[in-house]
């Protein structure tokens, strides 16, 4: 009985071990984000001043407005008025002349985006831009998420 209980065990193993290196790839919860970038180069130097971003997603406006130098880092500089949107701060706690803006962050993924910036009513970029989304599945083609992507450069670069 005992060596029958052996065989068996060594017929399990023996299948098992194939079965696990041929089981699929284990995926994890790792998520990611829908979306366009338009990225600043990280050493853009921004001035202060009053600062005004004007963007056109798709038809529909959104204007955020703030100032450098930025408030203190408990109270956000940037304000928008639509959704969808999110303007990176940069340096909160740094000297003023290490502050600035970053990437601008759009989340619905539009198929045109038109952007103006303003520093003190004058016009630092004026662009109109048709990015091309990418799919990206950063666990691995087998596994999900799957999102849709760009990047565009604005500033600096």
């Amino acid at each position: 009985m005992r060596q029958r209980g052996l065989a068996a065990l060594m017929l399990l193993c023996g299948v098992a071990a194939p079965a696990l290196a041929l089981s699929p790839v284990a995926c994890t919860e790792m998520g990611c984000v829908d979306g366009l970038a338009l990225t600043v180069a990280p050493d853009y130097r921004w001035q202060p001043g009053a600062y005004v971003f004007r963007l056109t997603l798709d038809g529909r406006a959104v204007t955020c407005r703030g100032s450098l130098p930025l408030n203190a880092c408990d109270m956000p500089s940037l304000t928008c008025d639509g959704e969808g949107v999110m303007i990176t701060e940069s340096g909160c706690a740094l000297p003023p002349e290490a502050q600035g803006f970053g990437d601008i962050q759009i989340s619905s993924g539009p198929r045109q985006v038109a952007i103006s910036i303003t520093r003190d009513g004058q016009t630092l970029v004026e662009k109109t831009v048709t990015p091309t989304y990418r799919t990206a599945r950063p666990i691995g083609s087998q596994c999900e998420p799957e999102c849709r992507q760009a990047s565009v450069p604005l500033l600096g670069q």
